[in-house]
């Protein structure tokens, strides 16, 4: 897309709702705005190309009323300067990934953030981690849904890994306060492609990757496994092998 069009697009009167579907947009297309919409309030970019944090401060200063935000971001830069607090977006679904440092940078300057959608591709942070960020940055956070990949995951311990992590999700402030629940699934083989998933449930992403029978083993903090294994929001299954629709418990 071209910055003439994206302008005349960005230019329509009572545009509120975009979503861009195109995958030849750059990654500095906000600053190439020349006007400012006082009517977006909802903006999805579904396409492969990572956003920085730039990009996300630009976006505020050309659309100061937008409230949900689903975007790429790439924060490889823990050092890049986030100038602006914004105070309006309350709902926002990711594609992380990048230094942990720039996504806590990122959380402190939307305070007013209600329900969070992130996928970490490259990071996982424990439950505490997950509690001080709220406490810290996202004071306002009713939902919170995310999909982490873990991995290397190491040798003989694996299990006693992935239940040392799992409690940090099963205390008061994940149980009792909020009543959020995760889920691991993960490859018991030892060695070094040992990798695993943990994610909250119901599951809240569009793809979904299955382990294979052999390969795969859950554990979860929800009380009722059955009432939340609920994968309807998924498009796309990703199995390693053929078999493992064969033993699928999950109800897509």
């Amino acid at each position: 897309m071209t910055p003439y069009l994206f302008n005349q697009i960005w230019n329509l009167p009572k545009l509120a709702y975009l979503n861009l579907e195109i995958y030849n947009i750059s990654d500095a297309i906000f600053s190439q705005l020349k006007t400012i919409s006082l009517t977006l309030e909802s903006l999805c970019i579904q396409n492969d190309i990572p956003h920085p944090l730039r990009d996300i401060a630009d976006l505020y200063q050309k659309a100061p009323n937008l409230r949900v935000l689903s975007m790429n971001i790439n924060l490889k830069n823990e050092y890049e300067k986030f100038p602006v607090v914004v105070t309006s977006i309350m709902t926002s679904k990711l594609d992380f990934c990048g230094e942990l440092r720039a996504l806590h940078k990122l959380f402190q300057n939307l305070p007013n953030l209600c329900h969070l959608t992130i996928d970490m591709q490259d990071h996982y942070l424990t439950g505490h981690e997950w509690k001080q960020i709220t406490i810290d940055h996202l004071p306002k956070l009713k939902q919170l849904r995310f999909k982490m990949f873990i991995a290397p995951l190491y040798d003989t311990i694996i299990e006693e890994e992935i239940d040392e992590l799992l409690n940090t999700f099963r205390t008061q402030f994940w149980l009792d306060e909020h009543h959020w629940y995760v889920r691991c699934d993960w490859n018991p083989i030892a060695g070094s492609g040992t990798f695993g998933y943990l994610y909250t449930l119901p599951y809240a992403f569009r793809l979904f990757t299955g382990i294979a029978k052999g390969l795969r083993r859950p554990k979860w903090t929800c009380p009722d496994d059955e009432k939340y294994c609920l994968f309807n929001r998924v498009h796309n299954l990703d199995c390693m092998e053929s078999e493992s629709l064969s033993y699928c418990l999950f109800r897509f």
